[in-house]
C-alpha cells in the first residue's frame, strides 16, 4: 500500500502554458464588449507581493465595468503564497465575501 510520487513533465508544461495564456481580464472585457454585465469580481492582493502595484490594480478595477462590480481585498501579512502566510486571514476574507452573496 501507500503512494508513489510521480511527476509528468508534459502535463506540468501544459498546465503552465495554459496558465500563462489564460487571461481573466480579457474574459471580463469580452463580456463587456458583448453587452453582458460583468459579474462581481473579488481581487485578492497579497500585502507583501509587489507584482501588483497600486496603479496596476487601479487600472484593472476601472477598466472592468468602471469598477462597479470589482472589490479589492488586501490580505495582511502575506506574500505570494497567501494560503501559507496567512490562512486564517484568507479564510476570514473569503467567508466574509461569501456572506455577501
Amino acid at each position: 500500500g501507500g503512494f508513489v510520487w510521480k511527476f509528468d513533465v508534459g502535463t506540468a508544461a501544459a498546465l503552465f502554458e495554459s496558465f500563462g495564456s489564460t487571461s481573466y481580464r480579457s474574459f471580463l472585457l469580452g463580456l463587456q464588449a458583448e453587452g453582458v454585465k460583468a459579474p462581481k469580481v473579488h481581487l485578492l492582493r497579497a500585502e507583501r507581493n509587489r507584482v501588483w502595484e497600486d496603479a496596476g490594480v487601479a487600472g484593472f478595477v476601472s477598466e472592468i465595468a468602471g469598477g462597479e462590480n470589482v472589490q479589492v481585498h488586501t490580505l495582511k501579512d502575506s506574500g505570494h503564497w497567501v494560503h501559507v502566510d496567512n490562512l486564517d486571514g484568507l479564510v476570514e476574507m473569503v467567508a466574509g465575501s461569501l456572506r455577501d452573496v
